[in-house]
């Protein structure tokens, strides 16, 4: 009998690995159970069936007549271009071949779904779900370029700043008329909505001020990064809502396009409405790919205030920069600023802590156009024509991506971990009393950032379990998750050990890297609120797939599959942030 091999050093192994853990120790994949083999041994001849998201599987369940929106990832990427004709043979149909995770997106009958699942070389089917926009909320402008120290890099006419690399916004789009703000700065712009293909521009606002905080120039509302250009690339439609496969095919478009654009800093205020592992979510697969290519990616940790269970990609995953928001109270001292009340904050199934850094992210004033969306439904916010006044971190995080900007203009050779590093190894204390994990590192400093000539590599820990598979740099799952799992307290020490800075740093390296996580990998952890049901993937150790209908109940499978994909769950978002 050939023996059963598994492609070592990858995601794939990690989940194959869990898929036959859940199935030997739950009983829950009948087709392990093959007469004949010896206990616990797989027959060659037998693959192992695709790893189904539960909430896909429930879906189907209910309604075998709808027509559901799912990713298809293959085994290796050979076995990625049969995926196709997978999908056809179950009367299906392929909206976008994914390459970046061996991938594609696909509307499939729900009949068809167990059909697709034992489909040779299928090794997970996810829900291809909402992604929303992370910011909204009124209020006063603050002094966040300041605050933050970013106004020292600008430069000036007797001395210039360097020129900046190309930052990619990923979001609704970017209004590219407004001449003050961008000039001829937006060198491109690509609309890869499937929910609203034909759209031009930025129709709903989001992207605009979020572009206008990474490298608006006007004189009264300057951001980050005032001299970059800016690629838009649009996922979202008029109420700021992607599909998951939306934003993995802009990740692919940056990958392919970063060297002819310049693009070295990307850009995602938006959050999935699905939780999972990181070593299982496909968004958060594909942009790990831009960061292990030399791209610096920058993602809000969301609106849903803290401490919570940080599983929604792309801000649960722990190789890229997640932000988080902080409130100035206008001044210039960042010992009293505090963090935003609905910024998110807490540890992953998978036990990593999120954010890594708070930026300013209230009361944050930015251009948006004045028929926007946001516009009409902000309109006490308007703080001069074509300018509004919000909060949230989705304003956070493009202060930090135009940091990003800026570090690279003075350290071009730098890594993106060590742009990283160099971030929070500089980062400010925040107010006293702030709770544990809720600030990251602390709150930005842009120009102490940029005067690091050595900065430490806060993804030292992890970085170890990185091999080269198939031509790509991807984590090696299994060989981390047996790493964390035999020694929880221990195996974060290379990034627990570096010199975080200050006091407050060196006590959050500890928090995020020391001997909590032998507390806190898949159990109860006291700063994160509690969870009824784990990620889909992520319970190496615990009930792989457990009670998902406790968990998030009958309103996850509306929003996931009702027919209202718009307005309810956004309207509630936009309320949770706060006035």
């Amino acid at each position: 009998m050939r023996a059963r091999t598994l492609r070592l050093g990858s995601r794939q192994t990690a989940k194959r690995y869990r898929s036959i853990l859940a199935a030997a120790l739950f009983t829950l994949v009948a087709a392990f159970a093959v007469g004949g083999a010896g206990a616990g041994v797989l027959p060659a001849a037998v693959p192992a069936p695709a790893v189904v998201d539960p909430v896909v599987s429930a879906a189907a369940a209910a309604d075998p007549t709808r027509t559901l929106h799912v990713l298809v990832q293959a085994r290796d990427p050979q076995a990625a271009g049969r995926l196709v004709a997978a999908v056809v043979a179950v009367g299906g149909t392929v909206r976008w071949s994914l390459s970046i995770v061996d991938g594609v997106a696909a509307d499939i009958p729900a009949a068809a779904l167990q059909t697709l699942a034992a489909s040779d070389g299928v090794e997970t089917i996810s829900l291809d779900g909402r992604v929303i926009g992370s910011g909204f909320a009124p209020a006063d402008p603050n002094l966040w370029q300041s605050v933050v120290g970013v106004d020292r890099l600008w430069g000036n006419d007797g001395q210039p700043a360097p020129p900046t690399p190309t930052i990619a916004i990923i979001d609704s789009g970017v209004d590219q008329t407004r001449a003050e703000d961008f000039g001829g700065r937006v060198i491109t712009q690509v609309n890869l909505s499937s929910r609203d293909p034909n759209a031009a521009g930025d129709d709903f606002g989001h992207g605009t001020m979020v572009a206008g905080l990474a490298a608006g120039a006007s004189s009264a509302y300057p951001g980050a990064a005032p001299s970059a250009s800016i690629v838009s690339i649009r996922t979202a439609d008029a109420h700021d809502e992607s599909l998951v496969s939306d934003v993995v095919a802009a990740a692919q478009w940056v990958l392919d396009n970063r060297v002819a654009y310049g693009i070295r800093v990307v850009n995602l205020s938006l959050l999935s409405g699905n939780p999972s592992s990181f070593i299982d979510d496909p968004l958060d697969q594909a942009l790990e790919q831009l960061w292990f290519n030399g791209i610096v990616v920058v993602a809000a940790a969301g609106n849903i205030g803290g401490p919570v269970r940080m599983d929604y990609a792309p801000a649960s995953d722990p190789f890229i920069i997640v932000v988080g928001a902080a409130e100035t109270h206008a001044t210039l001292d960042t010992t009293d600023d505090t963090v935003a009340s609905f910024s998110a904050y807490g540890r992953g199934w998978d036990g990593f802590t999120r954010p890594d850094l708070v930026a300013p992210g209230r009361y944050m004033i930015a251009p948006s156009p004045a028929t926007g969306a946001l516009t009409a439904e902000y309109p006490s916010n308007v703080a001069a024509p074509g300018y509004l006044r919000l909060s949230g971190t989705s304003f956070a995080a493009p202060v930090v991506a135009g940091t990003a900007a800026q570090l690279l203009a003075r350290h071009p050779l730098w890594t993106p971990d060590q742009v990283k590093g160099a971030l929070m190894e500089t980062a400010q204390q925040v107010a006293p009393g702030t709770p544990q994990g809720a600030a990251g590192a602390g709150e930005l400093d842009a120009a102490a950032a940029a005067a690091v000539d050595d900065p430490i590599n806060p993804n030292a820990a992890i970085n170890a379990y990185l091999v080269r598979d198939a031509g790509r740099t991807v984590l090696d799952g299994e060989a981390w998750s047996h790493a964390v799992q035999q020694s929880p307290g221990t195996w974060g020490a290379p990034a627990a050990a570096q010199a975080w800075g200050s006091a407050w740093g060196s006590a959050w390296g500890s928090y995020a890297w020391g001997s909590a996580w032998e507390t806190a990998m898949w159990k109860n952890d006291a700063n994160v609120a509690s969870a009824s049901g784990a990620a889909w993937g992520s319970a190496w150790g615990s009930a792989w797939g457990s009670a998902w209908g406790s968990a998030w109940g009958s309103a996850w499978g509306s929003f996931a599959w009702g027919s209202a994909w718009g307005s309810a769950w956004g309207s509630a978002w936009g309320s949770t942030t706060g006035g």
